[in-house]
């Protein structure tokens, strides 16, 4: 699960928040959120840079909309929990983007930098890093509904893709969207749990006395009365320490 969020800010209809740097083995830390609309996550750079593919991944945005489907009413579109300080909200994934950093290899050109699934439109798009001395890079797009492949490749030289090795890249953006999706609805799920806990943190006092627990009981019973000494539902720390008033 996610850790305990140690900072976060609000404006217009924006948070973001950052995790413990370190407390995550996914390395996430930093969260950007447009609520309802979509999530960005920063992940921590390593230092040297990986070399492993799983470890590579320095961003990842989710653009969501209202939900307009059912569970089953499209293959193409997945539905999530959107994470909310009070209840969650249902929506549709629409588009998932990761970019990955440079690796520590020879040929970087050979790897992605960036990933692009949409499933409004219905494509995967693959753009790969820049070769030495290379002012343009190659990039391939998937078509799903019809199976069409387009691309750039930078190198004029460099040998054709074979349909077998397309083949098999599409299966693993196929897979991996499916695991991504995964990931998002947990990721979504735990931090709607956090949002909670941090909202009822916020919302009760350090230290609860009997004191307190006969205000909040009276305050309670109370409610919707105008007279402003029964409206006293939040606790005062000092108030312990006063003389409490007496009534006739």
């Amino acid at each position: 699960p996610i850790p305990c969020v140690p900072w976060q800010s609000q404006t217009s209809g924006q948070y973001q928040r950052r995790v413990h740097g370190g407390s995550r083995i996914d390395g996430l830390v930093k969260r950007e959120e447009v609520i309802g609309t979509q999530v960005k996550e920063h992940f921590f750079m390593t230092d040297p840079p990986a070399t492993d593919s799983t470890q590579l991944c320095i961003e990842r945005t989710v653009s969501f909309r209202e939900s307009t489907t059912g569970p089953n009413d499209d293959n193409q579109v997945y539905n999530v929990a959107l994470a909310g300080e009070k209840e969650d909200k249902k929506v549709d994934v629409i588009e998932i983007v990761e970019s990955y950093r440079l690796p520590d290899v020879e040929k970087p050109e050979k790897h992605i930098r960036r990933k692009i699934m949409n499933f409004e439109d219905e494509y995967y798009q693959i753009d790969y890093h820049y070769g030495k001395h290379r002012v343009s890079a190659s990039c391939r797009t998937f078509n799903k509904t019809t199976g069409q492949v387009d691309g750039w490749e930078a190198d004029p030289l460099e040998e054709k893709a074979k349909p077998s090795s397309l083949r098999q890249q599409y299966q693993d953006l196929v897979a991996q969207e499916k695991e991504l999706i995964g990931i998002i609805r947990d990721r979504e799920r735990n931090f709607g749990i956090v949002l909670r806990k941090i909202t009822m943190r916020d919302n009760v006092p350090l230290v609860m006395t009997p004191y307190h627990l006969a205000e909040m009981s009276k305050a309670k019973e109370d409610e919707g009365s105008s007279d402003s000494e029964a409206q006293m539902a939040k606790y005062d720390p000092l108030q312990q320490f006063c003389q409490r008033k007496i009534r006739a």
